[in-house]
Parts: C-alpha cells; structure tokens; sequence
C-alpha cells in the first residue's frame, strides 16, 4: 500500500516518506479492505478520498 502511494507520488526512493506513511497506516487502523483499495487505486485523489471507506473504483476488488 505504501509502496503503490510512493510510485504514484513518483518518490518510490523516498524511505522516510515510506516510513512515515506506514506509521500513519498503523496508527489509524488502517483495514484490509482499504489496503486492497490502496493498492489498486489509480490515483491519489482515489488513494486518499474512495478509499478512506474501502471502497474501490472497480467492483472486482475484494
């Protein structure tokens, strides 16, 4: 999840923003539903805004 939020950053070099960004994921809680949504959003808007209720773009996802 983190790692996708990097390459759509364009920053996937960037350990501290992975760092931080796992931090943030664990403290919030964060599901595996909202993960999965993370990891296939296409882009930030859907990273941050669809997938803060888990629910993706393509209903296929699970």
């Amino acid at each position: 999840m983190c790692s996708h939020l990097l390459e759509l950053r364009n920053k996937k070099e960037d350990q501290q923003m992975f760092s931080d960004c796992v931090n943030q994921a664990q403290t919030e809680e964060v599901t595996k539903k909202q993960a999965r949504c993370r990891i296939y959003a296409v882009n930030k808007q859907e990273y941050w805004i669809r997938c803060r209720t888990g629910e993706p773009r393509s209903p296929d996802i699970k």
